[in-house]
């Protein structure tokens, strides 16, 4: 790996050191932000602000070896995604002004870190990294699900505003919906439902029976988040990723045979029925 003479900023384990951080503080941020009870506090200014400081280490290291990044699929049209929205933002520079330029930077965050890596990283690291961040995901969606259920069984439920637009945050059952401890029912209802997949992903390579039997209990009480939410938005991800879920299976098995993609594909149908029963039924 190349690296800067006499600088151990730039060597390998630096590099990975502050990526974990910025991932790890990244999902935090992330999750606290679309969270009711903390929506508003003061520690999102706090993660925010750290998470900007990483995420600036992080990408001036990648400039710095741009020669390990610059072959990655897709990385011109990441660049072209950043430059139209610097664009648009120069030309509509009247319109919210802070916001955007905040959200440009939280793009090139999710595109020149999250979603690209150094071409020097074998498969399996990146296996084991995908592993681990989404048993995080998957821990807090639980955490965040099971906290949103006592929320409900004790009959609570609370309107707030916060900020200066009087942003209206609910918690608890209120208007007919689960919201839980979620900023919105129907993005509540999504996590759950990629949580699901991640789920399902691991008790396919999984073959112990209580490990499955344990996931599988936390899919149900996912899929039961999703019922109270009454959000139509996941019924329509719920009828879309497990067919694309089985198509990307069958694309990456090792079985050459032709009719590779029949079993994976009609394994989603059925799961995709059972799940629209079990939800909306």
């Amino acid at each position: 790996m190349n690296t800067l003479p006499n600088s151990k900023f730039f060597d390998k384990k630096s590099v990975d050191i502050t990526e974990m951080l910025f991932k790890i503080i990244f999902l935090i941020y992330a999750a606290l932000s679309y969270c009711s009870v903390t929506y508003g506090h003061a520690v999102i200014s706090v993660l925010m602000w750290i998470t900007a400081a990483l995420g600036a280490i992080v990408l001036l290291q990648r400039i710095v070896l741009y020669k390990e990044h610059k072959g990655m699929p897709m990385i011109l049209p990441c660049i072209a995604i950043i430059l139209c929205m610097g664009v648009s933002i120069l030309v509509n520079f009247s319109y919210d002004l802070k916001l955007n330029i905040v959200l440009l930077g939280y793009f090139a965050f999710y595109l020149f870190i999250c979603f690209t890596h150094n071409q020097n990283k074998t498969a399996e690291k990146l296996k084991s990294e995908m592993h681990f961040y989404s048993w995080v995901f998957i821990i807090y969606t639980t955490i965040a699900i099971i906290s949103s259920f006592v929320v409900m069984f004790a009959g609570f439920s609370s309107i707030r505003h916060v900020n200066a637009d009087n942003f209206e945050v609910v918690t608890g059952f209120k208007f007919g919906r689960l919201w839980g401890i979620f900023l919105g029912p129907n993005g509540g209802a999504i996590v759950s439902l990629v949580s699901i997949a991640m789920m399902f992903g691991f008790i396919l390579k999984n073959k112990k029976f209580l490990f499955r039997f344990l996931l599988s209990v936390n899919i149900i009480l996912h899929m039961l988040y999703i019922t109270f939410s009454d959000s139509r938005t996941a019924l329509v991800c719920i009828m879309a990723v497990p067919v694309l879920t089985a198509l990307i299976y069958a694309m990456g098995s090792d079985k050459q045979k032709k009719l590779r993609f029949v079993k994976p594909v009609l394994v989603s149908i059925l799961a995709t029925v059972l799940c629209v029963t079990f939800v909306y039924s």
